[in-house]
């Protein structure tokens, strides 16, 4: 039986560095147009990987210590920033829309009616945001 990664990934092809340099690095996100985003948490990052062309830049600075990322049915990339005590989304140029603030953050998911699910650790809660 196939293992679950190798429905996605081509066992023949070999795997390949895109970025090195950072600190710490975690919650990837795809956009509608496949660019893969990170962040990097003590560098105060949020990187972007082209997927075309495979260039790596940085999309925004000044994150306030951006972790959890994902897209939004609305195009935005939304994260939660522990270090702010904010949930935020950017728009595609990078300008930013607080969401929701007043509590620490991990990770999020976002469903396709613009809701929004965030974890936070300490208190081992999962939160909701509606989309108004």
């Amino acid at each position: 039986m196939k293992s679950f990664a190798s429905r996605f990934v081509d066992p023949a092809v070999e795997w390949e560095l895109v970025s090195k340099g950072h600190k710490f690095t975690e919650g990837p996100a795809v956009d509608s147009n496949g660019d893969v985003y990170f962040s990097d948490i003590p560098n105060n990052r949020i990187h972007k990987v082209e997927h075309v062309s495979g260039k790596v830049s940085v999309f925004r600075e000044d994150t306030g210590g951006a972790n959890g990322l994902m897209f939004g049915p609305d195009g935005r990339l939304y994260a939660c920033q522990d270090g702010r005590k904010r949930i935020v989304a950017y728009d595609g140029g990078g300008k930013e829309t607080v969401i929701a603030e007043g509590m620490r953050s991990n990770d999020l998911a976002v469903n396709g009616k613009g809701e929004l699910y965030f974890t936070e650790p300490q208190a081992k809660k999962v939160w909701f945001v509606d989309a108004k």
